[in-house]
């Protein structure tokens, strides 16, 4: 019997270090509310996934910035739409031929110092210096979502040139009926512009927010797959904790026994 207790000593000390490092580790885990027991696999990972997550937001940011650029070129092409409007009613009172010379002339000024806010209004559509009213060269943004290559792809929004179209209106003249007249053709043609530059504009900002959604759902995905690997469930873990503390307890009962066996065998041979 003492060699039966002599060989079951290791195994019961085995199973009271186990119990002992499990209780460690739930504990360690109730604490910190991150499982401790992630083997190296499920943490590298975890590490790649977490890289990956902060790759994404970058790409977030990019594309909220370019969407903001945007916004403000829109802004300015409304400004600019509005202001045409101001001049076309200008420019058709002045075509009727009921005006004195007089009365033109002062028209005539108003409608300058309109078509020049045009022009202001597309210098002043800047944003951390880019801008796409001014020109046709417009810019590329880095918003893609290249998940392969871990890098951004490239988007070209091509500019508006809304400071031209300031400038052929501030070109034109309604000091005669005829004039007014011709100037009317061709605010309205500058208008046609301005909503084929509305139109794209829309459209790459419908372009950014699907990158914007997809980066969200990406990023929300990679950041569930990391709570299931490292979040607990603390009721789960509670209980578990339960059954650990009940398990050491059986386990320190044994070794506790077989120590006491052990002591009444040995005191036989005295």
């Amino acid at each position: 019997m003492l060699n039966l207790s002599r060989a079951l000593e290791p195994i019961l000390s085995a199973a009271v270090r186990k119990t002992d490092q499990s209780i460690y580790d739930v504990q360690r885990s109730l604490a910190t509310g991150k499982n401790a027991n992630i083997n190296a696999a499920d943490r590298s990972v975890s590490n790649s996934i977490a890289l990956e997550i902060s790759l994404w937001a970058v790409r977030q940011q990019s594309i909220n910035q370019t969407q903001n650029i945007i916004d403000v070129a829109r802004t300015g092409l409304d400004s600019a739409t509005s202001l045409v409007y101001q001049l076309q009613t200008l420019a058709s009172s002045a075509s009727s031929g009921t005006f004195s010379d007089t009365d033109l002339s002062n028209m005539n000024a108003t409608f300058l110092v309109l078509a020049k806010q045009i022009i202001s209004t597309a210098s002043n559509a800047t944003v951390n210096g880019t801008n796409l009213l001014v020109g046709t060269t417009g810019a590329v943004f880095y918003v893609g979502i290249s998940t392969a290559t871990r890098s951004s792809s490239s988007m070209t929004i091509a500019g508006i040139n809304l400071d031209s179209i300031g400038a052929i209106c501030t070109a034109l003249s309604i000091t005669s009926s005829g004039a007014a007249t011709s100037a009317i053709y061709i605010l309205s043609t500058q208008l046609t512009n301005i909503s084929a530059g509305q139109a794209s504009l829309s459209a790459n900002y419908m372009a950014m927010s699907i990158n914007s959604t997809a980066a969200s759902s990406i990023s929300s995905g990679l950041e569930g797959y990391i709570a299931a690997l490292e979040n607990i469930d603390p009721t789960a873990l509670q209980m578990k904790l339960q059954e650990l503390n009940q398990q050491q307890s059986i386990n320190y009962y044994l070794v506790s026994q077989m120590n006491l066996h052990s002591e009444r065998m040995l005191a036989i041979f005295k």
